[in-house]
């Protein structure tokens, strides 16, 4: 059982010596430990140990001093925590002063991300209408949200801005300057995601809007029937202005009322967060981010008003840009890219190689030395498990677990916790990955090998976002390579199977007999027929159907849609659910080549673009062990991987093991300078330092599109 130890008079003690401590966050954390009613006594251990890191690092050899005198069960429990504890002047000290040099630059907190910020536009700052916000991060987040308000409405805007460079406010950006009557479709991987950013969100649109907001800005399972009947009756009035989403429910649930309020002009923009997941979870695993490029088809199709389409990530491919090519833009009309890549400087990364025995006992002692707050992460939800159970036999209580599994309200709790400072260690999955937003995580450890480069490098990146100094440590066990490798390898369909489903699909297809907005030459076919090979529907055989009709259409043999609902049969019908349980059946193929059928046209284009797919998935895992291995440097593999239209992000590293061995320190300069806006004829990148002010000359209040029309002639006339 947690001993509990500290009193109110022991607390107050504590905290006045506290007082003459260096003020950050690792003091600032334990002052906040003791305002706890029940402090436990490993709690305090713990971040006692962080404070008196960071007292050393800045040349103070601090102690702090306790009422009372420890049993021998608590000095046992001190030691195990990296202190020691002189019973005749009852003071905890550091047990020792010897730390590697990584550790002593984050407890320092030294600044490694230097930026250049720079005022915000009068008009944005206008509208968000809050203090805290006065300068951009830097020239790329400036460029990112001066392209996409002035950007036409039907763009496709691909925005590559490394971890901590401010893809949120990007989005809220958007969200901020649609018409009032508007929603943004915010599309995120995971639920915890979706919570995190919703309440963000909130938070803006309460200072923009003087209070006016509404309960829930995510819609995911956890929420209740009336809570989804209030969210759809938002929307509807046109007061919800954003929805946080998962891609399945947008291509299920809520893809009805995506069609009202299209063919209302009620679509402002539909924003795809960390959408390089596209790729590596579109061909097999949440077959639904690749079925988006469906239904943004088909909502463009039969909007009244045009839609911007954003698509967000920090680690953007070439492979990536070429999937969001065949599946989001029309044939020779290319996205406009805002790249400003480069290498996060932050984070100091280790790798360690155990034996499996060894290998829990390693990530614990880990676990309590590296500062707080600290970020564990497995690949299975059994690790996880495993590694927060082992915390909780160390006596420690501030720490969670989250995974797939994690109930939604349990998720929400957490989030609110951990943005609290109330947690010191979150255990997770990568349901607790990509975009949750804490500046000041110090320390992430990795307890298992990814499956590939892109969720190690996104991952590491949850840690060091103030720009400040962090930890990252790998620690596995060979064996867990078999695991990674079975989780990259995700099946993509054959040749031959894709293609005999699809000769059955084609073969049984109809007309599309109502009007349809797609074009005069589509057919529907349905995705529940089986082929040759199999006897009998199944919900497995859909899904395979489905992923057939996307090899094909990244192939470039068809474009897909959803069929438009039939709303005059709808009005007709008692029960609906029927209705929809057959619509949800059907897809609407466009053919682009008249060759589809054949079979070398199967082997000479699906084939072949098949095989790269798989060449690039492995190469995700690959990369990974190459620099397990110590074949290549860490920063040369990522600066190889997210090369983006021929150029290769800004290398600034010092922090991986083999720039340490080679004496390389990180490189002091200033980032996110190097920003390049293309396919973009306004050029915004050369928008730089020039502030000119328009006067409107009207009695009424412009509206958002007359003062989009002031930016357009405004950047055509002075050629900006």
């Amino acid at each position: 059982m947690p001993q509990i130890l500290l009193d109110a008079q022991q607390k107050e003690s504590v905290c006045e010596q506290l007082n003459f401590f260096p003020d950050n966050q690792f003091t600032s954390r334990l002052k906040e430990l003791m305002q706890g009613q029940d402090i436990v006594f490993e709690d305090f251990l713990l971040l006692v140990k962080d404070c008196l890191m960071a007292a050393f690092a800045l040349d103070t050899d601090a102690s702090l001093t306790l009422n009372g005198t420890l049993d021998k069960n608590a000095r046992d429990k001190v030691r195990q925590f990296g202190l020691i504890y002189d019973v005749g002047l009852s003071k905890l000290w550091l047990a020792t002063k010897e730390f590697q040099e990584s550790l002593l630059d984050v407890y320092q907190l030294k600044e490694r991300s230097i930026t250049s910020q720079r005022k915000i536009d009068p008009a944005f700052l206008n509208r968000l209408n809050d203090d805290r916000y006065q300068y951009y991060k830097n020239r790329t987040q400036q460029d990112a949200i001066r392209t996409v308000l002035t950007c036409e409405n039907d763009a496709t805007v691909v925005i590559n801005i490394p971890t901590g460079c401010g893809k949120t406010l990007v989005a809220h950006a958007a969200i901020l300057y649609a018409q009032p009557d508007q929603v943004s479709v915010v599309i995120v991987p995971t639920t915890g995601l979706a919570i995190e950013q919703s309440q963000r969100l909130k938070d803006v649109l309460s200072n923009a809007d003087n209070g006016q907001v509404m309960r829930h800005y995510a819609w995911h399972s956890g929420l209740d029937k009336q809570t989804k009947l209030d969210i759809r009756a938002n929307i509807n009035n046109g007061t919800q202005k954003a929805l946080f989403v998962s891609p399945e429910s947008v291509t299920s649930s809520l893809l009805p009322q995506l069609f009202d309020i299209a063919k209302q002009g009620k679509l402002a923009n539909i924003i795809i967060d960390e959408a390089h997941l596209i790729d590596s979870w579109g061909s097999q695993f949440r077959s639904a981010f690749q079925r988006l490029a469906a239904l943004i088809s088909s909502l463009r199709s039969v909007s009244s008003t045009q839609f911007k389409l954003l698509l967000m990530s920090a680690t953007f491919t070439d492979r990536n840009l070429t999937t969001i090519n065949s599946l989001f833009c029309e044939k020779g009309k290319k996205p406009v890219l805002v790249n400003g890549a480069f290498l996060r400087p932050e984070m100091a990364v280790y790798k360690t190689v155990v034996s499996k025995e060894l290998h829990l006992n390693t990530v614990l002692e880990k676990a309590l030395l590296y500062p707080k707050p600290m970020i564990i992460y497995g690949t299975t939800k059994k690790e996880c498990g495993e590694i927060h159970g082992a915390l909780t036999d160390i006596g420690l209580t501030r720490h969670q677990i989250f995974t797939g599994d994690t109930r939604e309200d349990d998720k929400e709790e957490i989030i609110a916790l951990w943005k609290a400072e109330k947690l010191d260690i979150i255990v997770a999955t990568s349901a607790f990955g990509v975009g949750m937003d804490k500046s000041d995580v110090r320390s992430v450890i990795h307890a298992s090998v990814p499956e590939n480069l892109d969720r190690y490098y996104q991952e590491i990146g949850r840690s060091g976002r103030d720009g400040r100094a962090s930890v990252c440590e790998l620690v596995y066990y060979p064996e867990q390579i078999n695991t990674a490798k079975t989780i990259n390898n995700e099946l993509i369909i054959s040749i031959d199977n894709g293609s005999d489903r699809w000769l059955h699909m084609w073969d049984k297809k109809k007309s599309n007999d109502v009007a349809s907005p797609y074009g005069e030459y589509c057919y529907v076919v349905d995705t529940t027929l089986y082929g040759t090979r199999l006897e009998k529907k199944t919900d497995a055989n859909t899904d395979w159907n489905w992923l057939t009709l996307l090899l094909m259409q990244r192939s470039g043999l068809i474009r897909l849609f959803y069929p438009e609902p039939n709303k005059q049969e709808l009005e007709q019908l008692e029960d609906r659910k029927e209705y929809w349980k057959k619509y949800f059946n059907y897809a609407v193929v466009d053919v682009l080549n008249d060759e589809h059928l054949h079979e070398s046209t199967w082997y000479k284009l699906v084939q072949k673009h098949r095989e790269g797919e798989k060449k690039a998935q492995r190469r995700g895992l690959y990369d990974l062990l190459r620099w397990l291995r110590d074949e290549v440097a860490l920063c040369d593999v990522l600066t190889e991987n997210y090369v983006l239209e021929k150029r290769a992000p800004v290398q600034v590293c010092g922090g991986c093991p083999e720039c340490r061995e080679a004496g390389k320190k990180p490189k002091r300069v200033s980032l996110g300078e190097l920003v390049e806006v293309s396919h973009y004829r306004w050029g915004a990148s050369r928008a730089d330092q020039q502030l000119i002010m328009a006067y409107y000359n009207s009695g009424q209040k412009p509206t958002i599109n007359d003062i989009q029309s002031i930016f357009y002639s405004l950047l055509v006339k002075n050629k900006l």
